[in-house]
């Protein structure tokens, strides 16, 4: 418990600290935007690893990766615990909605925890580079220009490992979900 109370603490510091407010317009929800340090020399490191140019920054598609990730963060919040239930399903809200109405080449990936860990960016970085199609789209060589951007939503939802013969566990705790998109052009 004593852990449990320092991570959540450590993470609304960090937030505070390191990240910028989202306003996603609904009781219960803490969204922050953050920038995971370390995320544009991993994903260029990717990029020199197969010989292919590094990547330039653009501000707009850090903004087209905004507005994808305020879509699905929008999308969890009609109905979270059904979204974290189905999370692993290859029919899953995540697996349906990621993609859906992009207008750029992008990659999407999101996960659920109650450690601050999860918003690193080689978690990020990693979770790409091991899905052949996300890995793919990040080494083209055509590709100049990227953008990314990342939300970390707090949240209080169900506990997936929660055993009610356990008289210590419990059915809903705070949580994180983490939402990322990288966009190329």
């Amino acid at each position: 418990m004593k852990k449990l109370i320092f991570s959540l603490v450590f993470f609304a510091i960090a937030s505070i600290t390191f990240a910028q407010d989202v306003q996603l317009g609904k009781q219960g929800f803490a969204a922050f935007q953050i920038d995971p340090a370390g995320y544009d020399s991993l994903l260029n490191k990717t990029r020199e690893d197969t010989g292919v140019c590094k990547l330039v920054r653009k501000n707009e598609l850090d903004k087209y990766c905004y507005e994808r990730c305020l879509r699905l963060a929008k999308i969890f919040m009609e109905n979270p615990d059904a979204y974290q239930l189905d999370f692993e399903s290859a029919n899953s809200t995540f697996h349906k909605q990621a993609h859906l109405g992009f207008a750029k080449i992008e990659n999407a990936h999101n996960s659920f925890g109650n450690n601050p860990k999860v918003k690193k960016a080689d978690a990020i970085n990693n979770g790409y580079n091991r899905s052949p199609g996300h890995y793919e789209a990040r080494i083209n060589p055509k590709w100049k220009n990227y953008g990314t951007c990342t939300i970390v939503i707090n949240f209080v939802g169900l506990n997936t490992d929660y055993d009610p013969s356990n008289p210590t566990s419990r059915k809903r705790m705070p949580q994180k979900f983490v939402i990322s998109y990288e966009a190329f052009e």
